[in-house]
């Protein structure tokens, strides 16, 4: 049967009746009262403890460019300007900022700032981490708008960009964007990334890499102190795992949480389960430059055809998301809903097949990381992939080690993956994931018309004409197929009923700094 995996995923779903990620709002909401308690104050812990599915990937901001690395460092590193939770722009390290032309910035910076070490902040730091971010191979891709830095006073810079670039604001509040500190990186660059040292309102106290990463509220911090002294990450691979050491307080808070535990987090009186719009998309991406199937794209666009994403999404999900198209998620600027998403269609897989050469199927591997959800997301896929005669094998790698992989360019087929657009806009993500310069273009696409278009689409800054370069991109890269997506995510964080202040990052680098958690 065409949809037997699905149907029976969504069997198992029906028998749990679970149903979706709740009535949770983004925020957590102060403790209820109870009325037989004592009036005495409520006693704060003076440790927050979050579990996340995998370890940080590097500490350095401008190398640790990944969610879960994140998670971390946005608390202990800064930006020239940031985003509340709604992602309005607002002033961080730079007080004040001003247009001068149409590809210069000039930013007004705090004169009160101090790194974790006492050193006070200066444009030279600011120029050095911008410097450092453009001749990087992994983080070049954040800033690759930029053409220089220039140093008006120890308190002012100047960005300049390469032509008009609408984004530019948005782009800097990424974690990417760092402003480290020139003297300590250029004396042992490895040892920074062992020891960080930021201006955020935490400091960096330790980490036992795949256990924990310890960090202690920094008192010296410019804007308001940290209310809580101690952040743990703590480092639980097994989804449910995180679950119960959220209902047995040994967490306060577990990102990542598995769809089939949201209607336990739900049914618990302790426990409150927060849900928002995320900018993640997850993807099956596509070695275009493999010696093998997939390098042809009617392959790869057979592969997609016989994809039930609607199902995966019912049965592995449990409805919580939607199914994926482009790389681009709904909550992005430049999001267009005029591609299908659900291209469900095993004959025409089978047709694509026929007509690429490969009537009798072929075998191919598949990459994914220990998530549980990815891992099954690739189960149904390889059963799906059968009903065409594509035998699919499943490779597991550890988050890092696969991210390691496609950066080093070692040879596969497939790999799922997630793309979260830190920027929020288009651009980020295609530019990322789709220019043949990017670090991150792991399909290894090369598209010169593509690539054109999405240096020309940085250069208006007109909102609708940009909307209109965008589905330019988005039509190539629909016929060509490097990279799909099987679903947009729904951000779910679950949390102590005694946490108060938590707010939701619609990118998940969650902050700490107004967090308190009452015994």
């Amino acid at each position: 049967m065409k949809r037997l995996m699905a149907i029976v995923l969504i069997l198992v779903m029906a028998l749990t009746v679970l149903t979706g990620c709740g009535s949770g709002s983004g925020n957590a909401s102060p403790q209820e009262s109870d009325p037989g308690a004592s009036d005495k104050p409520k006693e704060a812990k003076d440790t927050i403890v979050f579990t996340q599915g995998a370890d940080v990937t590097s500490l350095d901001p401008h190398i640790g460019k990944q969610l879960r690395a994140f998670t971390v460092t946005s608390n202990m590193f800064d930006q020239l300007v940031k985003v509340d939770e709604n992602m309005n722009i607002a002033p961080s390290l730079a007080e004040s900022w001003e247009r001068i032309s149409e590809s210069a910035v000039k930013f007004k910076l705090r004169e009160d700032v101090k790194f974790h070490n006492g050193d006070p902040l200066t444009s030279a730091d600011v120029k050095f981490s911008f410097d450092r971010m453009m001749a990087s191979s992994i983080v070049a891709n954040n800033v690759s708008f930029l053409e220089s830095v220039e140093i008006v006073d120890d308190y002012s810079v100047i960005l300049n960009t390469k032509g008009p670039y609408a984004p530019l604001l948005a782009a800097l509040t990424t974690p990417p964007c760092a402003i480290v500190p020139k003297k300590v990186v250029e004396a042992d660059e490895k040892g920074f990334a062992l020891n960080p040292i930021g201006t955020g309102p935490y400091k960096f106290v330790e980490w036992k890499q795949g256990e924990y990463c310890k960090l202690e509220a920094f008192d010296g911090y410019y804007g308001e102190k940290a209310k809580t002294k101690y952040v743990v990450m703590k480092v639980v691979p097994e989804n449910t795992q995180r679950t119960i050491m959220l209902e047995t307080g040994e967490a306060d808070v577990a990102y990542e949480v598995l769809p089939n535990d949201v209607a336990k987090i739900e049914s618990n009186d302790k426990l409150q389960l927060l849900k928002g719009s995320s900018l993640k998309s997850v993807d099956f991406g596509f070695n275009t430059k493999s010696k093998g199937p997939v390098s042809n794209k009617l392959v790869r666009q057979a592969i997609e055809s016989a994809i039930d994403k609607k199902g995966i999404v019912e049965g592995v999900l449990y409805g919580i998301g939607q199914p994926g198209s482009l790389s681009i998620a709904p909550a992005s600027f430049g999001y267009s809903d005029k591609f299908a998403a659900d291209k469900y269609n095993v004959e025409k897989a089978k047709s694509l097949l026929a007509e690429a050469g490969y009537k009798d199927g072929f075998e191919i591997s598949i990459w994914t990381d220990t998530d549980q959800a990815h891992v099954e997301v690739c189960q149904v896929v390889q059963n799906q992939l059968a009903e065409v005669g594509i035998k699919a094998n499943i490779e597991v790698l550890e988050y890092g080690t696969m991210l390691n992989k496609l950066y080093d360019g070692e040879d596969y087929d497939m790999n799922l993956a997630f793309f979260n657009n830190i920027v929020g806009d288009a651009d980020y993500a295609l530019y990322s994931v789709f220019h043949p310069a990017s670090k991150s273009n792991h399909s290894r696409y090369e598209n010169q018309e593509v690539a054109d278009l999405i240096i020309k689409s940085r250069s208006e800054v007109d909102d609708a004409k940009r909307k209109e370069a965008f589905e330019k991109i988005y039509e190539i890269i629909n016929e060509d197929t490097p990279q799909f997506s099987i679903y947009y995510e729904e951000m779910c964080v679950a949390i102590s009923k005694n946490v108060e202040g938590f707010k939701l990052s619609k990118i998940g680098a969650h902050r700490y700094q107004d967090v308190v958690v009452y015994k």
